[in-house]
């Protein structure tokens, strides 16, 4: 039996369906099953049941001898959200409950950190801090802040399996089924929507001499890494999940507006839209995922990169309102 909390947002509808291709039909979801919009990401997927999050502790704990997996995707993802009550609460104490369940119960536990971790990458963006040094991280966001107390309770826990606890630090994930994310969509979704509606693609400019680069992935190669940990046995630990390339929103605007606009030249439509201070003061303007853990600990597929998946993405799914 795996379960899978967030099964009805952005990767956890694509991570059912990817498992559904693999045979597996024991799934077990959690997430706020009423939700009309976001529920349509998995129209086509199999599942047994959806659980309420706030069932779910109770759940698990009935039927934990049935438990071989947990995902937990689940959680607030709006890196804008400034409640540090409500992100401890759902992404720290929720997450440290789950945690504590899959240890105690050997039962193999994948879970979603995030790169927005790293901070400004003072301390550069490797996986392979000690707890000692991954402690002196400083996230930029409260958001952060609320995956780093998650990652350090789980890494300084000396009762941590030896294997199967996995900590999944995701870099600028895009791809199909996140049209029910709004303003925390993609740059590629928002990009893609605002050239099609206005005719322009606005691209942020810090003002000052600051370049924005980030590490974009596409959620196909996102799902296999996740695949990976699910069908093998690995050292517990955090693991970058990126591709390993950073580039700039403005190759994501010339590639949406190439693939998108037809004869228009992407000088013509691009326009720069200034940041506001609050936002420069917090704002994570590099991020590059180090990959070296996860190839030494066995994952050897090849990334996309930003063209191929920006195309496919526009081409088989944005173009037609597709889901994965």
């Amino acid at each position: 039996m795996i379960v899978v909390t967030g099964g009805n947002g952005f990767i956890g509808s694509c991570l059912i369906k990817k498992l559904n291709r693999q045979g597996e039909r024991e799934i077990y979801i959690s997430d706020e099953c009423s939700e009309t919009q976001s529920l349509k990401n998995l129209e086509g997927g199999e599942f047994v049941e959806c659980i309420p999050p706030e069932n779910l502790i109770g759940w698990l704990k009935m039927n934990v001898e049935k438990i071989g997996i947990i995902v937990h995707l689940g959680g607030c993802s709006a890196t804008d959200q400034l409640d540090i009550d409500y992100l401890t609460r759902t992404n720290y104490e929720f997450t440290k409950e789950l945690y504590t369940i899959a240890n105690t119960n050997k039962i193999k536990f994948i879970y979603a950190s995030s790169a927005t971790t790293y901070g400004g990458g003072e301390k550069g963006f490797s996986d392979k801090l000690s707890p000692e040094e991954l402690n002196k991280l400083r996230p930029s966001n409260k958001y952060g802040e609320s995956k780093h107390l998650g990652d350090l309770y789980i890494v300084n826990d000396k009762n941590l399996q030896r294997e199967n606890i996995i900590g999944l630090k995701f870099f600028n994930v895009y791809g199909p089924n996140e049209y029910h994310k709004g303003g925390m969509a993609s740059a590629v979704m928002r990009m893609y929507n605002q050239f099609r509606k206005e005719g322009i693609v606005e691209v942020l400019d810090p003002g000052d001499e600051r370049r924005i680069q980030r590490d974009f992935v596409y959620i196909k190669d996102v799902l296999e890494v996740i695949e990976f940990f699910v069908k093998n046995n690995v050292r517990s630990g955090l693991y970058n999940v990126g591709s390993g390339v950073s580039r700039s929103f403005e190759d994501i605007a010339k590639l949406v507006v190439r693939t998108a606009g037809g004869q228009v030249e992407p000088e013509e439509v691009i326009v720069k839209k200034a940041m506001h201070e609050e936002m420069r003061r917090r704002y994570q303007y590099y991020t590059c995922a180090n990959l070296e853990k996860l190839r030494e600990a066995g994952y050897g597929k090849k990334f996309h990169s930003l063209e191929e998946g920006v195309e496919d993405y526009i081409v088989n799914y944005l173009r037609y309102g597709r889901y994965y």
